[in-house]
Parts: C-alpha cells; structure tokens; sequence
C-alpha cells in the first residue's frame, strides 16, 4: 500500500484536502487516482439515488 493510500484510508478529510491542493497546483502525477476515481463514481451513485429519493417524494405529495 502506497502512502496516498495509507492517507486515504487513515484520514480521509485530510486526504481529499490534499488531492484538492495537488488539482490546485497541477501536480497531477501526485494524485491518489485509483481513490479518487472510487470516490467520484461513489458520488455519481449518492447523487442518482438522492435524485431518484426526492423525484419520488415529489410524487408522492
């Protein structure tokens, strides 16, 4: 396990500052990519099943 992934899975707020920072900064060679593309198709998923939630509430009222 490599230290991005150490630091992913220790202190994930602390990791997600430090990916933002690396974006911010264009190093992209340094960005924990295999976490970071979890997290975003993670995010896709979390945001389909809210949308999904709140379509079928407002069908509901």
């Amino acid at each position: 396990m490599n230290n991005r992934a150490v630091e992913y899975n220790r202190d994930f707020d602390l990791w997600i500052k430090q990916q933002i920072t690396l974006l911010k900064q264009g190093r992209v060679n340094e960005i924990d990519i295999e976490h970071l593309i979890l997290e975003l198709e993670d995010m896709g998923k979390s945001l389909t099943r809210l949308l999904y939630i709140y379509l079928n509430v407002c069908n509901n009222e």
